[in-house]
Order: C-alpha cells, then sequence, then structure tokens
C-alpha cells in the first residue's frame, strides 16, 4: 500500500541494481525507480482516467508506448526466468487495481513458476495523515479532503488481489515491526527462501512527510492555482516572498494554464522539508475519513489476526480545525519565506527550464528502456504511421486501418503484438514440456 515505506525499497533495488541482480532477484530496468506509471499504464482502468493522470504528470510515455513498454518489459523477466532468478516489481498502484488488472499481471507474469502480491498495511490514523500530505503535493487544498476522503480502504485494496491468488503476504508497516529496523529487511524477509547476500543490505530512510507549516503552504498555493491568484488576505511579507525569485516566475507561469502544475522536483525537495510543528489532520477531515471507512478497520483487523488501531499513536491529542489552515502566524510566515529565499538562491535554472526538464526527461528515459530491450523508437513525424510490407496472409481478414485513424492503428498493433507474444509463450512452454520429456 501506499506510503509504507516503499520509496526507500525502491530506491534501494534501483540504485542497486547489480547486486541485486547476484542475489538471485531482477529488479525492472524501467524509467525511475518506482514502476507506478507502467502498473498505472497497463491494467487501471478506467483507462481514460489512468491516461489523464499520467499526462498530466508528464509520464505521457507510458500511455504513448503502451505496447513496447509491455513488450519490453516481458522481454526482460522472461531474460530473468531463464536466469533462474526471481522477477521484483514494486509500485503502490497494485493496491488501487481492480481484480481484472491483477489477473492480467498475473498472467503476464506467466514465465514464473508463482507470484506473489507482498503489502504493508499502515494504521489508519497514520495512513490517513500520510494519504493526505500526498493529496497536497499532486495539488489538492485541505478543503478539498472533506469531498476526496483520505479513508483507509484496505478491502478494496487487498480483496481484489486476495481473489486471484492465495499467495498473498501482509505485515504491520511499524516500527516495532521491522527485522533489523529496516523496511527492506522486512520486505526481504516475507519472500521465500534464504537471500544471504542481502544480509547487510539496508534502505536508507527516505523522508519526505510534510511539516504543518509545509502542509498549510501546498494547500494554499494549489488553491491559488485553481483561483488564478493569491489569496487575499495573505501576510505582506508571505505575499511579497511569493512574487520574487524563481517562486514568483513558477506561480506567474502556473496561473496561465487551465491545468494543475506540480512544482519542478527541484522545487519540490527544497519546499517538503520546510520547518514547522508536526502535521496533522483537520478534525473535520479525520471525522469525515472515519464515516467512509465504515468497516474497513474490522475488516483489516481480522485478515492480519490482529489490532491494527493499537499501532496507531497521538490518538488523544487535539486536532487542528479546518479554519486554521487559511491562517498563518508570525513563525509560519518566517519558516515559509526563508524555505523560498533558500529556493531562489540555490536553484538557478529559469522556470521554464525546469518545467520542460521534467517533461522531456521522461520521455527520453522511456525511450531509453525500449532500446534497452530491442523496441526501436518511433520515427520523428509518427502523426501518419506508414504502412510496412507484411508477410503474405497475415491479417488479411482485417483492412488495415486508415493512417488518421491513431486509436484503431494503435489497436490493431496491441493486438497483433499479443498474438505474436502469445504464440511464442506457448513455443516457450512446448520446448520446456519437451526438455522434461527427454530427462
Amino acid at each position: 500500500m501506499p506510503k509504507t515505506g516503499t520509496t526507500s525499497i525502491q530506491r534501494y533495488f534501483h540504485l542497486n541494481r547489480d547486486a541485486t541482480r547476484a542475489g538471485g532477484i531482477a529488479y525492472p530496468n524501467m524509467p525511475g525507480a518506482n514502476q507506478n506509471a507502467f502498473l498505472e499504464a497497463q491494467f487501471r482502468r478506467p483507462r481514460g482516467l489512468s491516461d489523464e493522470r499520467l499526462i498530466r504528470r508528464g509520464q505521457g510515455g507510458f500511455v504513448e508506448r503502451r505496447d513496447e513498454m509491455r513488450a519490453a518489459f516481458v522481454s526482460e523477466m522472461n531474460a530473468a526466468a531463464d536466469e533462474g532468478l526471481d522477477g521484483l516489481l514494486s509500485a503502490e498502484t497494485g493496491s488501487a487495481m481492480q481484480r481484472a488488472g491483477v489477473a492480467e499481471l498475473h498472467e503476464l507474469m506467466s514465465m514464473f513458476d508463482k507470484v506473489v502480491t507482498l503489502a504493508f498495511v499502515r494504521p489508519p490514523r497514520s495512513w490517513r495523515g500520510s494519504k493526505c500530505q500526498q493529496g497536497l503535493k499532486d495539488g489538492g487544498t485541505m478543503a478539498d479532503f472533506l469531498t476526496s476522503v483520505p479513508a483507509a480502504l484496505y478491502r478494496g485494496s487487498i480483496e481484489p488481489h486476495d481473489k486471484v491468488s492465495p499467495n498473498v503476504r501482509l505485515a504491520v508497516f511499524h516500527p516495532s515491526r521491522m527485522k533489523d529496523g529496516c523496511v527492506l529487511q522486512t520486505l526481504l524477509s516475507m519472500m521465500d527462501g534464504e537471500r544471504p547476500a542481502f544480509a547487510n543490505a539496508r534502505a536508507g530512510r527516505s523522508n519526505e512527510s510534510m511539516s504543518m507549516t509545509g502542509a498549510k503552504f501546498f494547500s494554499m498555493i494549489n488553491g491559488a492555482q485553481k483561483a488564478g491568484a493569491l489569496p487575499a488576505d495573505l501576510p505582506d511579507a508571505l505575499r511579497r516572498a511569493l512574487g520574487e525569485g524563481l517562486m514568483g516566475d513558477y506561480l506567474k507561469a502556473v496561473f496561465a494554464e487551465p491545468r494543475f502544475i506540480r512544482p519542478p522536483n527541484a522545487m519540490m525537495r527544497v519546499l517538503i522539508p520546510m520547518p514547522g510543528p508536526k502535521f496533522r489532520l483537520p478534525v473535520e477531515v479525520e471525522a469525515a475519513a472515519i464515516k467512509a471507512e465504515g468497516d474497513e478497520i474490522a475488516w483489516i483487523c481480522d485478515r492480519l489476526g490482529e489490532d491494527l488501531t493499537a499501532f496507531d499513536s497521538d490518538t488523544d491529542t487535539p486536532l487542528p480545525t479546518l479554519a486554521s489552515f487559511d491562517r498563518f502566524d508570525d513563525e509560519e510566515v518566517a519558516a515559509i519565506v526563508t524555505t523560498i529565499e533558500t529556493m531562489n538562491a540555490t536553484i538557478t535554472d529559469p522556470i521554464e527550464a525546469l518545467l520542460a526538464r521534467g517533461r522531456k526527461g521522461k520521455r527520453r528515459r522511456v525511450e531509453r528502456y525500449l532500446n534497452e530491450n530491442g523496441i526501436e523508437a518511433p520515427a520523428e513525424n509518427d502523426s501518419k504511421p506508414k504502412a510496412k510490407a507484411r508477410p503474405a496472409g497475415r491479417d488479411a481478414e482485417a483492412p488495415a486501418p486508415q493512417p488518421g485513424d491513431r486509436a484503431a492503428f494503435r489497436e490493431a498493433r496491441r493486438a497483433r503484438m499479443m498474438e505474436r507474444r502469445a504464440a511464442a509463450v506457448e513455443a516457450k512452454r512446448a520446448a520446456r514440456r519437451g526438455d522434461k520429456a527427454a530427462e
């Protein structure tokens, strides 16, 4: 599930790919450490909404090259299975997949003898707070969470996997349950077999938590994006800081756009750790989440065989009100101004370059992954797909789609690819059966 140390795990395997492979695990060499975009493009439904989210995040390459990405991934995992390695796919999106998507993923991984789902489960109050913070990073305001409630919906995250496979293993995400105090070691202990090559492996802590001050700041600038202007009642010192340097350039750029544009990663790395008191959900949002959860907590406690709420802390501490998120005291203003000044002084690239870099960089990484797995990049101008010579008889029963009909073209190409892939998988299985018979 999200917000359970997955970033630390993913970064370890991504940065130590060769050592991981030598230890018997093949971690896909996809763009970035997190395979969320791949799973979302391939298995989330309805596809239109998933595609829209990916494009909005600058990950449109996973949509445009969907079929090629799948082929490259299958090629990489086939090679791993042939070497006797275990494949490991890590993505929080796995907890948002429906049963059909889970079944499709299992079928895709049929090159391995067994598919196991490993998941960490975070206590409900802790999870609500982390989910809310992620929503703020993705453009939400605190008021949005009264309607888009950060409820801990465990059943919908886990049950689709339970219905597809008996091999679903859960662990409570809490310091008292971490093997050797490390989330990576805990994950490894959930896998089959001994893994001595990882005895000394540790995943560095990836702390992306916001302070209360940071949460109020992001809620405010996200709301300003939607309104196209800063709130009228901001303190003067804060208003001046928001209009200067890189921060001012960013706000001017996004106010002119009809859709939300997240601050570039370079800015986020400075803004997220903004100092301030510990973040707490507003009491109104907490109440709405508890109401929306219904019997979810009872379900997960029964599924785990223990009381998950016992791992929550600070349950007696008073919560702030929603109205308090619209006000900034002197200490909060000073913390925000200092953070913005630091960012303006340390990041020298213009905002146009930072925004363009995020879009182009993700697309280049997609193409690099495809090239590494033998998938050719498209021509510079592929708006009009060119006809290719075909062996006699292939697709004779279906007329070729018109070049202008890109949706039909892609669907036909996908169908052909799936047919060829199915034939290759069947041939490989037949060869394995033949080898066993010979033995």
